[in-house]
Parts: structure tokens; sequence; C-alpha cells
């Protein structure tokens, strides 16, 4: 069975969400098993950029992020998604992308 993730960045479940929410019956319809990651639910720290991620492949936090990526690798697809705060992504998925440099 073919799986979508998708990742939700906005802490209100507001349109964003919502839009997401949206595709979960079109997926599904088809077969594609559709799961929605809200980044706010995870613990998710900054990035403190020792580069030990592009020198030794590993990062040392300890965090969430790890299980979001199995999450993720294991996907045949992923949706990105974020509410526009000051004509830029949201805090939590830039914090996110940070932590996927490698």
């Amino acid at each position: 069975m073919k799986k979508v993730v998708a990742v939700n960045s906005s802490k209100r479940k507001y349109n964003t969400y919502r839009a997401l929410e949206s595709m979960k019956p079109i997926f599904e319809s088809e077969g594609i098993e559709y799961e929605i990651i809200n980044l706010h639910d995870y613990k998710i720290n900054y990035c403190n950029g020792c580069e030990t991620c592009i020198i030794n492949d590993y990062c040392p936090i300890d965090d969430d992020v790890k299980k979001i990526n199995e999450k993720l690798i294991q996907a045949d697809g992923i949706i990105l998604s974020t509410p526009v705060y000051m004509e830029n992504i949201s805090g939590a998925l830039k914090t996110f992308i940070d932590r996927n440099c490698k």
C-alpha cells in the first residue's frame, strides 16, 4: 500500500490543517494511506550548528525529529504545509528543515 505523510506546521488547526484534512478522502479513495503529522505535537529543538550531521552523518540532538524522519522515509509521498507569516514559512517548519540539512 502506498503512503503519503503530510507535515502540518501550523499551531492552530485552522486553514492549513483543514486543507490537509480535505485531502484525506481523496487519497483514501485511491487506496493510499494518509497521515498528518502536526509538528507542534512533537519536541523539536533548534539546530545548534555543530555540523555533526554533515561530518558524521547523524544528529546528536535527542528529540522527536528522528521519529518524524522515520515516518517520512517510509512514505511514498510527502506534503509540507505551512501558513504564511511575514511572507515566510512558519518557524516550526523552518526549525524542522534546519534539522534536516544533510
